[in-house]
């Protein structure tokens, strides 16, 4: 049986597949927190940035957010040798020696400049949380 939430997101597709404007930032929101979807944050950024661009200012609040601290996300792992263990000594099966380390790819680099650009464009469209964030970057 599907939930409220898995319901919900479908007809946000649907609605933004139609080109319904404010469809946009509720499929990138739910795409970003898994709200009834799995999280992709390639299909969030893909959808917020579309809502944006078409000037739903709930997008641009919330596509202005993903500049502020960036997006990573992690596209993998790889062995590293612990600091202080002689590679000559330790071969990679030597599980005391070797460490997993996540290799991330960058989706949105940070950057306040782009987050002010779209905090900006939502509050003049009279966006109270984007005033908000204005108002805080520039204290």
């Amino acid at each position: 049986m599907k939930s409220d939430n898995d319901k919900a997101a479908y007809w946000w597709c649907e609605a933004a597949n139609q080109g319904y404007t404010r469809a946009f930032n509720k499929v990138g929101i739910a795409y970003k927190d898994g709200i009834g979807v799995k999280v992709d944050m390639y299909k969030a950024i893909k959808y917020l940035r579309m809502g944006a661009e078409a000037g739903e200012a709930y997008a641009q609040r919330n596509y202005g957010d993903l500049f502020l601290e960036g997006v990573r996300i992690q596209v993998g792992s790889h062995k590293k040798l612990k600091p202080g263990y002689n590679p000559r000594i330790y071969d990679q099966y030597d599980l005391y020696a070797w460490e997993t380390v996540s290799d991330y790819k960058t989706l949105i680099a940070k950057d306040i400049e782009k987050a002010k650009f779209w905090w900006k464009k939502a509050a003049a469209q009279g966006n109270e949380e984007a005033k908000y964030r204005l108002q805080k970057v520039y204290e």
